[in-house]
């Protein structure tokens, strides 16, 4: 695939103000979210992205809804992916009705792990031709550097830097953000601490580094089976918008706690959240459905995968997401 150089000239239309016009981009990080959410939360997930596997598929169309009578936002969002003939995705797209919004093309290696990822169109900046770059050093099918390239100056390093036999690994991450104007370049980093009991992942510690509210905290994680059970986030005074549209009080012991249930097929049964302390205010976003104890149902096809979600709380069901795989 011929990847092309970011454009040169940036020409950036203004979210148009009617309703049901979103910025594309947004929308994609939520279809990134939700698609998260439904999968199970395994531990490759929490270090490196894993890129689930659609085999004898060909197109997957995803619509998006709000649990009211129309989609998501109230109007017809829906997304098309493309599937490669190892079942892996190699385009993606987002359309408002009869509309593209934007789309992304994926490259991978031998090892299903993306290579390159092209933001070739979005609405908003319809000019502008954006490419991540993704470069991994291996050891057998282990991951032991990794290292991004994303178009706005940033790099970012992840490596393997000490190991006690299978049990525990510990790898760096740094992030390198060029200033054009100045000359210099910061660097944040983070510190992952990862432990298995017989081959399977029972936590990860991620120690926060460099000039961030977060600096010095440490976010743990523990999992049962593989599956991510328990998140336990620090927040020291960070402005938590899922709850409160104003800055949350400050207080450098604040966190939240996120704790998942799962079906037997590993899907995500049921997310419980809890804040420490509890804000001074709580309120949600207009259409959000995240609640403080919430479940999640599904409906699949014969071939077990999911054809409709939805999410449950407050005695109400919301639909999700519906899919249709086209072979």
């Amino acid at each position: 695939m011929f990847v092309p150089a970011r454009s040169k000239k940036t020409k950036i239309i203004q979210i148009m103000k009617q309703p049901g016009n979103i910025n594309s981009t947004v929308f994609y990080l939520f279809l990134t979210g939700l698609l998260m959410l439904l999968i199970p939360l395994t531990s490759k997930a929490q270090l490196f992205e894993n890129n689930q596997l659609f085999p004898h598929t060909k197109i997957i169309k995803g619509k998006y809804f709000d649990g009211r009578r129309y989609p998501f936002w109230d109007h017809p969002f829906w997304s098309l992916d493309y599937v490669d003939s190892l079942g892996r995705v190699v385009v993606k797209e987002s359309h408002y009705k009869k509309e593209l919004r934007s789309r992304h093309e994926f490259e991978y290696d031998s090892h299903n792990n993306k290579t390159l990822q092209i933001h070739t169109f979005d609405i908003n900046e319809p000019e502008t031709i954006d490419t991540i770059r993704y470069n991994y050093t291996y050891s057998g099918d282990r991951i032991t550097r990794q290292v991004v390239t994303f178009p706005s100056d940033i790099t970012r390093v992840t490596e393997l830097v000490e190991s006690v036999g299978d049990s525990i690994l510990i790898y760096q991450e740094k992030s390198y953000y060029f200033r054009p104007n100045t000359g210099k370049t910061d660097v944040y980093g983070k510190t992952y601490t990862l432990t298995y009991r017989n081959g399977m992942l029972v936590s990860n510690e991620i120690s926060e580094t460099g000039k961030t509210d977060l600096s010095g905290t440490v976010h743990s994680l523990e999992y049962t089976n593989g599956l991510l059970v328990n998140n336990e986030v620090p927040k020291n005074g960070v402005e938590m918008l899922r709850k409160v549209t104003f800055p949350y009080r400050k207080n450098n012991n604040s966190k939240e706690i996120r704790t998942y249930e799962y079906y037997n097929n590993g899907r995500l049964k049921r997310q419980t959240i809890e804040m420490i302390p509890e804000p001074d205010q709580q309120s949600s976003f207009t259409g959000s459905h995240e609640s403080d104890d919430q479940y999640v149902e599904y409906t699949f096809d014969s071939k077990g995968r999911i054809k409709k979600s939805y999410v449950v709380f407050n005695g109400k069901k919301f639909k999700m997401v519906a899919y249709k795989y086209i072979k």
